[in-house]
This record gives C-alpha cells, structure tokens and sequence, in this order.
C-alpha cells in the first residue's frame, strides 16, 4: 500500500505577552472533505487537510517536522483553556496534532535545520526521506510550504527537487490562506505553480540535450492544447526522436517541421498553455536559430551538435556526410577517364561486392588489404632482382650502403609510384649488402680466385682476414657471435643464391603508408581536385581518426578508445576548421574562375 509522508518547516508559537493566549486562531476549511477547524499555529492547517482528504483506507504514515533552533528551544508562557503551562513551539504543535492524529509519536520526526548550513541541512533533510522511503514500492509526498523562517520556501522547494529525483512523487503542495477575521480561511493546493518548474526544466532539457521528455509530460495532462501548441509539441517530439537516432535524411525533415511550427505557434497564441510555453521560446530560439534557417548546412549542423555535446550524433554526421560534402560541391569530381575506368573495372569484377563506384564515400577509405598486398608482392620481386645485381656485380671494389640504397629506392620506384609502400629495413639491408661486397675485395686481396668446389675454404679464409684486417671489420660477423653462423650466411654467395634464401638472408620487410583512394586516383588520373590536394589528404587523415572512433563506440567494440571526450570534440573542432578552409577555398576558386573550379 501507497505510504503517505509530509514535510513542513515549522512556523513559531505566536502568543500574547500579556494574556498568555494564542493570538490568532483561524477557522480553515479543509476543502473537498467538507470540514472546518480551528488552528492555532500556522501548520496546522496543512497537516489536517493532509489527513482528511487522504482517499479511504490510507493514512499520513510520515510526518517531517524541519525546525529552527529557535522552534525547538525557546519557551512560551502559554494560557490557553485546557492547555496552560510552558511550552515550545515543537511542543505545543504536536499537543495541537494529537487531537487529529492519535499515532503522532509513530509516524513524527523532527529535523534540525540550521539556517546558517543551509546546504548540509537540505541534503540532511532529503537523505532522511529517502531512507525512508527506500522501503516501500509507491511514496507520496505531501509538502506544506506555508511556515518556518524568511527562505524556508526556497530551501524546502530544492528537498522537493531532490525528493523527486530520487523517485518520490509529489502528491500535493500545499499554502495556508489566512482570511480576515469573519472570513474562512483555506489551504490551496499550488501544484500548477509548482509543475511549473518543470515546464522551465524541461525547456532547458530541449536547449541543452534536444531532449523533449520533462516538456510533453508537463502538458500530458493539460486539457485543450491549442492547435499551434499542440504543433509544435509533435515537432519538438520528432526533433528529439531523430536527433537521437541520426538518420540524415528524416533529421533534415524535423527541422524544416520544427521551423514551420515555431513560426506558426508564435504568430497565433491561444490561451495561458501558449503563454506560458511563449514566455521560454527566446531561449530555445538563441539556442536553435542556427540550424532552423532554411540553408543549414551539413557544417553547421554537425557543429550545432558538437557545440551541445552531441558527441555521437556529431560523429555520425561527419563519417556520412563529409565525402558527400566535397563530392557534391565540386571540390572532387571523376574525370572521363576516371569513369570509364570504372566501368571497365566492373565487367571484369566477378564478385559484385568489390566493384568500384562513383560514391565519394569510398574517395576515402584506405586501398583494399588485397590490392595492397599484389603491390607488395609486385615490388618485392624488383627489389630482390637489385639486390642479386649487387651481390653478382663484377667489380671487385667496394660498394657503398648509399649506392646499395639508391638502387633498391630505382627498383621501387618502378612499382610504387606513389610512394606509399616502404621498405622497413632498408638501412640494415643496405649494410649488409655493402659488407656482403666486401667478400670479392678480400678474395681478391688474397690473390686467389673464388671457386665453388672450394667454398668453404675460401670462407674459412675470408674469415680469418677479416679478424686480422685494419679495414672496419663486417658487423655481421661480430653480430653472428659464433663461426658456424656466419659461414652459413656467407655461402651463398659462394654457391649461389635462390630468390627465398635471399628474402630470408636479408629479411626483406614491407609496410604500407597509409594511402585513401583518393590519392591512388588523382594519381592516376581518375580524380581532379579543385584544392591542393595535400589539403585534402589532411582532411582524410582526420576523417580516418574520427571514423574509426565513430566505429569503436557505434559497433560496441572491446578496442579501448584513443581519444578522452574532449579529447575526440577538440578533433572534430578541428576538422570541421580544415573541412571550412577547403570549402571556403573551392568557393573562391570558383568565383574567379567565373562559376568553373
């Protein structure tokens, strides 16, 4: 069963000096019940209407009596018929409550509040209510904000608020009217001055979050919306619905809806639900105006959304609509040649899934692993055909590790005409080789001639020479540490040498720089760019970053983020810069070219 609790912060004691009575006593109609009582202290009033128009079968379970040090502490001279003697102001309201509530000892809690710790004792306050509270399913929360010291409203509206938060519903807040004497007085309920604050936090939801929530639930239980409102509610909902799941195309409808019904409500307003929702829309215009315009931008609205912290909406956008940004304005477009290509690609493709498209999205994604690896391949061969044309040179001088290094970078270069592949150890292979040279300079030292059948005897030799030479002795045979090894890595040049005993001799390692494919296409002459295109590479390096962390949240991946929140914002503060930089040139380029990038 529901368990009904209240809150009051207690008035003082108001008795007369000299007589020693009470000096008002209203009469307060307790309103749908029926009753009327007399009161003498100003909480009283609330706390009967609580416990009379509880509905049948429920009782006040709880009751939070918040009082000063004064309340508590000091004591009156009371004379009243029946109740004479001296009394606090805590004392003489629970003698005043047990004439309603027989079981005020059970349910009665007094909470010191101590004016000058105003924040310790409202979070004393509202952690009290919610141990309570903890141990039932459904509390109701009845308030009476009429009594207690100059601020007490205040302080006791934020234990409301945290109340609320915290699950607990509020049932009723309530005011004591005292009327002129031969008027009754009565004790209004303010929940629509109350709800209020949720219409104003609500709002403040739609500005910051683009959330909608707190807003419909506040006019939820309104009665005759007004056409315009009732509008501009739905759009405000539809809003916040897309911006949460980011579809493009239906995110763009929603705010041309948003749009139409703001001006629609503002230019015909109704009734008090009009005026009240008027009253906040400045704020929701500052904060919305932007992307409300009739030419917002793909740039602006990704800004609008990092701007209010939309970090997830503003990845999607950027990853989807980036490419299509720069496709669509011109600043990349296909040749004849580039298309033709194309079409050419797609009659020899067997797999359907791998054919080339005209999509600008895919101008921005790294060459397939299978391409990379044919290119790879392809370059491995040229480099192991120079590395035999050094080991098989005639010459009996040395060869340096810079001649070594410009013929393997010629035999490259023959393959990777981009640059994007490299080769991870070049130097160590290059000062292998200079040193694997030096076998023919020291046989030839010897004076002898080199010969198959007597191989090892001529290593053997060379070894011995070497240990003895004052030449820079070969690092190879002070890296090998022991003989056996090192005549193993020498013999095939005694004994010649397969393409796989190189490879594994000299440990020929590739590694791809990263390269989109709209380098390898304007490279080849498929793409014109209107910027220069490092610009664009720039571009596309952010893009892989941002997208990649896109796919790491987006896809739940266990892969830890590399980027902190504001670390990723400030990323994509940055890009959208770059990307505006592009734009901004492309637009002037265009406008001296008289309409032609």
């Amino acid at each position: 069963m529901k368990k009904n609790v209240m809150l009051l912060f207690l008035s003082m004691l108001s008795v007369d000096r000299d007589s020693g009575l009470i000096r008002n006593k209203p009469m307060y109609s307790l309103g749908r019940c029926g009753a009327v009582v007399e009161t003498h202290m100003t909480n009283e009033s609330a706390v009967h209407y609580v416990a009379a128009n509880l509905p049948e079968g429920q009782k006040l379970d709880k009751l939070y009596v918040f009082t000063s040090k004064d309340a508590s502490g000091k004591v009156f001279d009371v004379k009243e018929p029946g109740a004479e003697g001296e009394y606090t102001s805590t004392e003489y309201f629970k003698l005043r409550l047990r004439q309603f509530l027989p079981n005020l000892d059970e349910i009665y809690e007094e909470i010191a509040y101590k004016e000058d710790d105003a924040l310790k004792s409202i979070a004393k306050s509202a952690r009290a209510v919610h141990a309570y509270a903890a141990g039932y399913e459904e509390v109701g929360l009845s308030v009476d904000l009429t009594g207690g010291f100059r601020n007490a409203n205040m302080a006791m509206l934020n234990i409301v608020k945290l109340l609320q938060y915290g699950g607990i519903s509020v049932d009723n807040l309530l005011y004591s009217h005292m009327m002129p004497k031969g008027q009754e007085s009565y004790v209004e309920e303010a929940n629509e001055i109350y709800r209020l604050l949720d219409l104003i936090s609500g709002a403040e939801e739609f500005v910051r979050f683009g959330s909608v929530e707190s807003v419909l639930a506040y006019y939820r239980e309104k009665q005759a919306l007004s056409a315009g409102l009732g509008r501009l509610l739905k759009a405000m909902n539809n809003f916040s619905k897309e911006i949460k799941l980011c579809h493009y195309g239906s995110l763009k409808h929603s705010i041309g809806e948003l749009h139409d019904a703001l001006q629609a409500f503002e230019a015909d307003k109704e009734n008090i639900n009009d005026l009240l929702l008027d009253s906040l829309l400045g704020r929701i215009h500052a904060e919305y105006d932007v992307i409300l315009s009739d030419d917002i931008g793909d740039i602006e609205l990704i800004e609008w959304c990092l701007n209010k912290d939309l970090l997830q909406q503003a990845l999607v956008l950027y990853t989807e609509r980036m490419p299509e940004i720069l496709g669509s304005e011109g600043v990349i477009s296909f040749t004849e040649y580039g298309l033709q290509c194309i079409e050419e690609e797609k009659k020899k493709q067997k797999d359907r899934r791998d054919l080339p498209t005209t999509n600008y999205f895919e101008m921005f994604i790294t060459v397939t692993d299978a391409q990379a690896q044919s290119k790879q391949s392809k370059c491995l061969l040229k480099v192991l055909d120079a590395i035999k044309e050094i080991i098989q040179m005639t010459t009996k001088e040395l060869v340096s590790v810079e001649d070594c290094r410009s013929r393997l970078l010629k035999a490259m270069k023959k393959v990777d005409t981009d640059g994007s592949l490299i080769l991870e150890n070049m130097e160590d292979i290059c000062e292998k080789l200079a040193a694997y040279r030096r076998i023919p300079y020291v046989v030839n030292k010897l004076g002898q001639d080199i010969s198959e059948a007597k191989a090892d005897f001529w290593i053997d030799a060379y070894l011995e020479y070497e240990k003895s030479a004052e030449e820079v002795k070969c690092k190879y045979y002070e890296c090998a540490g022991d003989r056996a090894r090192y005549k193993n890595c020498l013999r095939p040049y005694f004994s010649g040498m397969s393409n796989d005993e190189t490879t594994d001799f000299l440990s020929v390692h590739f590694s791809g720089r990263s390269i989109v494919r709209l380098e390898q296409y304007v490279n080849e002459g498929k793409v014109i760019a209107s910027v220069p295109l490092e610009k664009l590479l720039t571009i596309a390096s952010e893009y892989q970053e941002i997208r990649d962390e896109r796919n790491i949240s987006s896809h739940a991946k266990s892969k830890a983020s590399g980027f902190t929140f504001d670390q990723l914002k400030d990323k994509m503060i940055l890009a959208l810069a770059n990307l505006r930089d592009v734009m901004n040139l492309h637009g002037d380029l265009v406008q001296n070219n008289g309409g032609d990038a």
